[in-house]
């Protein structure tokens, strides 16, 4: 939210100031959402990589075969391994690009209906990231999916008019004035139908 938008809602610019400091003090040592999955999966892999470790060591102190056997299960366990940390860090990478193209789809001038709906119809492989953030592979494919289902995305946000709404009549009071008028000109209408006196235009 930005100090502008505030002020769109109705809010003084000493108010939006005001509003935009009390915000920025609740968000010192916010961690983002996408940051916390990244972290909490590395955790996750960490401890299952102990864990596992713990159990295989535990099967090498047991191992009664010979020395061939005991260097063929490491190196078996060794090849094992590599294939974990690989498909972890494809997992991990997937999570990086889900993450940031969320960020980037809602920090679009057109924000998705359904962000998840839109998330599946990116293709990940084409995403290139800086860190966190989306590089290259998404501008694209967004313009594509709003020329070609636009009905997935929302309007540009209207800074004159923040509540989204769009009035038919730029005059509400004219309108409302002619809406009270029509009434009480059909109630009339039917109190004098009620005494058997027809007006005109009446059944």
């Amino acid at each position: 939210m930005t100090k502008e938008a505030l002020i769109a809602f109705g809010l003084t610019e000493e108010q939006a100031e005001k509003a935009i400091q009390l915000h920025n003090a609740a968000m010192e040592g916010y961690v983002p959402k996408g940051t916390y999955d990244v972290l909490k999966a590395e955790n996750e892999n960490l401890v299952a990589t102990v864990n596992s470790n713990k159990t295989e060591l535990e099967k090498l102190k047991k191992f009664e075969g010979t020395n061939a056997e005991l260097a063929a299960k490491i190196e078996k366990l060794q090849g094992e391994a590599t294939t974990k940390e690989t498909e972890y860090k494809e997992q991990l990478e997937k999570l990086r690009k889900v993450n940031a193209v969320e960020l980037a789809l809602l920090a679009g001038e057109n924000k998705p209906h359904d962000l998840q709906l839109v998330k599946g119809l990116i293709d990940l492989s084409l995403i290139k990231l800086d860190g966190d953030k989306v590089v290259s592979g998404l501008k694209e494919q967004v313009e594509s999916l709003q020329k070609d289902k636009s009905f997935l995305f929302k309007p540009a946000d209207n800074p004159g008019n923040p509540s989204g709404y769009t009035p038919r009549d730029s005059n509400p009071d004219k309108k409302e004035s002619t809406t009270s008028e029509d009434f009480g000109k059909s109630l009339a209408r039917q109190k004098l139908q009620m005494l058997g006196i027809q007006t005109e235009g009446g059944n």
